[in-house]
């Protein structure tokens, strides 16, 4: 595609720019007809060429491959076949009847063979643009940036490989995770020192169990992936805009078990009500 752009973009360029400058000289028109009568009907020829060289390079368009057979199953696409000859239509129409509208004027049948002939060119030279080899193109294309620049992953930077460069990467890692991870893992922490409060309070005798501090785990690893719009948090507050139901359970002192929990873990047997979800 892009072989395909640049090539017939030049060929398009080349020949409105010979024409649009040289066009008199080529057509060589009869020394009577006036000045401003031959910029206009070299003005039109070259309109009327760069549409038709549009058109029919439309055509050679319908190919995105390197194979030739550009017409392969034109029959059955009745929409291009409608627009095409839509475009043509208008075209001839401007030519004719829009020549104040479109600065244009007619021209006779060797303007028109030359503009027509000058839009035929494109479908041969997008045959011979499919013959040259994709490779070089694509190199090029990469070093010049217009198929996009590979992504390089940013290098570890010199003064990380010290004890300080490392502790200052470790920092800002933790402050962006913590950013990361919102409100809901620090209200989780004023949530825990509440009930450890009122626990020791309440069971000032009773040993606090390693498997009670682990029915924390699912609510601490849910608040991995929740952001919060506000960085601090309050004791009174812990949840923020965090309209969430784990972190209000919480607060009111319940304990929530991940739904797999089973009946005989001791947390369960101690703190949970097996009524409830």
């Amino acid at each position: 595609m892009y072989k395909q752009i640049m090539f017939q973009s030049t060929y398009q360029i080349f020949i409105i720019l010979i024409f649009h400058f040289l066009g008199t000289r080529i057509l060589s028109f009869d020394a009577n007809m006036d000045t401003e009568e031959r910029d206009l009907t070299v003005q039109t020829l070259v309109f009327n060429a760069f549409v038709f060289a549009q058109i029919f390079n439309s055509v050679n368009c319908r190919r995105l491959d390197n194979k030739l057979n550009i017409f392969e199953g034109i029959t059955k696409n009745n929409y291009f076949i409608t627009i095409t000859c839509i475009e043509i239509a208008i075209q001839v129409l401007i030519v004719f009847v829009g020549s104040q509208a479109f600065q244009v004027t007619r021209i006779g049948g060797r303007e028109w063979g030359i503009s027509l002939a000058l839009g035929v060119v494109s479908i041969p030279l997008g045959a011979l643009i499919r013959l040259m080899p994709s490779e070089p193109f694509e190199k090029f294309f990469k070093r010049t940036g217009l198929l996009g620049r590979e992504t390089v992953l940013p290098s570890v930077r010199p003064e990380a490989e010290s004890w300080s460069g490392a502790s200052a990467l470790v920092r800002d890692n933790l402050g962006t995770f913590a950013n990361i991870r919102g409100g809901r893992m620090r209200s989780s922490s004023f949530v825990v020192k509440s009930r450890l409060m009122r626990r020791n309070s309440q069971d000032v005798h009773k040993p606090l169990r390693a498997s009670s501090l682990m029915t924390m785990v699912p609510t601490l690893v849910a608040g991995t992936i929740v952001v919060s719009p506000k960085p601090d948090g309050k004791l009174s507050d812990p949840a923020h805009a965090d309209p969430s139901k784990s972190s209000a359970a919480l607060w009111e002192g319940k304990l929530q078990f991940h739904p797999d929990t089973p009946e005989d873990d001791l947390a369960f047997k101690r703190y949970g009500n097996p009524k409830s979800p």
